[in-house]
């Protein structure tokens, strides 16, 4: 099935997919171009073509994004609301200053770094340095987790996250 210009509407894409009778993992789903922009639900319908190993052909949309991210391009009011609840190439998980949850942070991606900070956690400087450079704050919540178990419980969640957990 092909399917072009959903634009973040997640919740449409499935109705058409339950329309068609769609099998996961028996047929094939490939995107044409703009999945995210625009839309109410861009994490969604990345995590949706994710989980169903759908195939993404990059379009305008797409390539702004990413040409936003490498500086290449400025972004409009659009472009940059996506761009700012996509995950990014690094988390720093900080008990304090965190814009989300670790899950958050992580969605829609094949791989994530992820910086654990000494306790008793990272400095208001150093979280501000980390966001300039474009890389995320996510939190375990209202948990203050010891550095060693920072790294178990972080390591699990985010495999869980990336698909390689159950």
């Amino acid at each position: 099935m092909i399917v072009g210009d959903v634009h973040g509407c997640r919740e449409e894409v499935e109705a058409l997919l339950e329309a068609v009778a769609f099998v996961p993992h028996v047929d094939r789903l490939v995107f044409v171009g703009d999945v995210v922009v625009r839309g109410p639900d861009p994490r969604g319908m990345l995590a949706l073509a994710r989980r169903l190993e759908a195939t993404i052909v990059r379009g305008n949309h797409e390539q702004k994004l990413l040409a936003g991210r490498a500086g290449a391009a400025r972004l409009g009011a659009d472009h940059q609301r996506v761009a700012d609840v996509l995950s990014p190439e690094a988390v720093v998980l900080s008990h304090t200053g965190a814009s989300g949850g670790l899950a958050d942070r992580i969605v829609g991606r094949r791989q994530a770094t992820l910086l654990i900070g000494p306790e008793p956690g990272f400095s208001d400087e150093e979280l501000d340095l980390a966001r300039a450079r474009g890389v995320a704050v996510a939190t375990f919540g209202p948990v203050v987790l010891r550095t060693e178990t920072a790294a178990v419980v972080a390591a699990a969640l985010a495999l869980r996250e990336l698909g390689f957990l159950g």
